[in-house]
């Protein structure tokens, strides 16, 4: 259970994770030690993969091309000078998420492959396997140093209640870049002498590591803040909102100066969206439908068998408002409508439940066969043939049912710039476990921000949802 929160130095301090987390850790800090361990482990990690990447790419594409042996000195330097590079981008140091990293590494590793083979046939059949390999290996060996502890970054979080809970929320599950939000320190308008007592008692039970400002404090006590963060042997975060897959931030620094300005700029990323998005449906919808085919045949049946249709029709709200109906296969009881109707007017908590989510966590429609289907997503795949139509897409907001357009508020407006998706960013942060509100904020974020590559995000988070069953109705 979770203490009050304790008023100290005119702000409130609110303790976010019990002292038993931290067991088996001891009161544990990050020191320069687990730093350098864990550094050195991601370094071994990526030089692993990449050499099984290699090892593995001449056993395939030796015996068909005139290839250099794996083991010349060159190749091995290649291999050296791919960690340099990716150390120097401050892939070990700088906490990048992964999708942020994968671009970049991918870019990088496609060009060493052409620079090795010098032949774009083993160039493209290595790079693959190394963007597989390397990809894999951060995963597992983040994961692992998570936790263990080494690259764990136990922070505080200065604002107000509101930004601290969106923050909270949002790195609550961040294990990959290692951040953990253990207090909050609640304030509006504050001044560094307010958060003073706080911090030192945080820093002297050894509890955080790290400080992020989201917002609260006075932007004329920013340096005050900077010097106070130095003296307690913190680092510190100041956080910047920014949304529109359309900007990023440049840091800009100028030389004899420690003044730095954050400059928005247009990313590359959100160029030809549309259209590669339209095409990317439409070519990994025809793939999946085949690949799907024989599972599609075998359920089309297995629900059919109670005399009811296969298919359930429901009426949706689309992209610029207009209405289609979303294809899934059935998982209720037949006349599941009036049974719904049925159990509102009889059961006052289904009722307020359903007013205010639009689901039922406990709905008796659903058949046994409907709730193995919907545990694995099954129950969605006709929706691929609505993206065929271009009634949907294969990432976007979860389609809107049109009783939803009267409690959605000003966020209808983002919905309806985007085709809705069968999965979406809802899908990923939790599925059903998610209050209502936050599924409409995370729809409104997504079409804020949707690109490409969000895209691809969101389509390989899915992929692991789906595979721990998280979040399933």
């Amino acid at each position: 259970m979770q203490p009050a929160p304790i008023t100290v130095g005119g702000s409130v301090l609110t303790r976010c994770t019990p002292d038993s987390v931290w067991s088996g850790f001891g009161r544990w800090h990050p020191n320069e030690l687990a730093a350098v361990v864990g550094v050195l482990v991601l370094v071994g990690s990526d030089a692993v993969a990449l050499v099984v990447a290699w090892v593995s790419a001449y056993a395939i594409l030796a015996p068909a091309y005139s290839l250099h042996d794996w083991t010349q000195p060159s190749m091995v330097l290649l291999v050296v000078c791919l960690c340099v590079w990716l150390a120097a981008q401050g892939d070990y140091t700088d906490r990048k998420s992964l999708d942020k990293e994968f671009p970049q590494t991918s870019l990088v590793i496609w060009l060493a492959a052409l620079l090795a083979y010098r032949q774009v046939g083993p160039s493209i059949i290595l790079s693959l396997i190394a963007i597989v390999s390397l990809t894999t290996a951060r995963v597992i060996s983040r994961w692992v140093l998570y936790k263990g502890g080494l690259t764990r970054l136990p922070a505080v979080v200065v604002g107000s209640s509101k930004a601290c809970q969106s923050l909270c929320r949002v790195m609550a599950n961040d294990w990959y870049r290692g951040f953990s939000i253990v207090d909050e320190i609640i304030c509006t308008g504050a001044h560094v002498d307010d958060i003073t007592t706080p911090l030192a008692e945080l820093m002297k039970c050894r509890r955080i590591a790290h400080v992020i400002v989201v917002d609260g404090i006075c932007p004329s006590e920013m340096r005050k803040l900077e010097e106070l963060v130095d003296q307690l042997r913190l680092t510190l975060s100041v956080g910047y909102l920014l949304e529109g897959s359309e900007q990023r931030v440049v840091a800009d620094r100028f030389f004899g100066s420690g003044y730095v300005s954050l400059r928005r700029v247009r990313s590359i990323y959100a160029l030809p969206y549309p259209a590669i998005k339209r095409a990317f449906d439409v070519l990994i919808s025809i793939i999946l439908l085949i690949l799907v085919s024989p599972i599609y045949l075998a359920v089309l049946w297995l629900v059919r068998r109670d005399g009811g249709p296969a298919h359930y029709l429901s009426p949706r709200i689309g992209s610029g408002g207009t209405m289609f109906m979303a294809l899934k296969f059935r998982t209720m009881v037949l006349h599941a409508d009036q049974a719904l109707q049925d159990l509102l007017a009889s059961d006052p908590l289904a009722r307020r439940e359903w007013e205010t989510t639009f689901k039922l966590q406990d709905d008796p429609r659903i058949t046994r066969l409907g709730r193995f289907l919907r545990q694995f997503s099954v129950d969605e795949l006709p929706q691929l043939i609505n993206v065929l139509r271009g009634e949907m897409s294969l990432v976007g907001p979860r389609p809107m049912l049109p009783a939803e357009r009267e409690v959605y508020g000003p966020a209808f407006e983002q919905y309806c710039r985007c085709v809705p998706g069968i999965t979406g960013p809802w899908q990923v942060s939790g599925r059903n476990d998610l209050e209502y509100q936050r599924r409409v904020e995370l729809n409104e974020w997504y079409a804020k921000n949707m690109s490409f590559l969000l895209d691809i995000n969101i389509l390989l988070r899915t992929v692991w949802v789906v595979f721990r069953r998280s979040g399933a109705a």
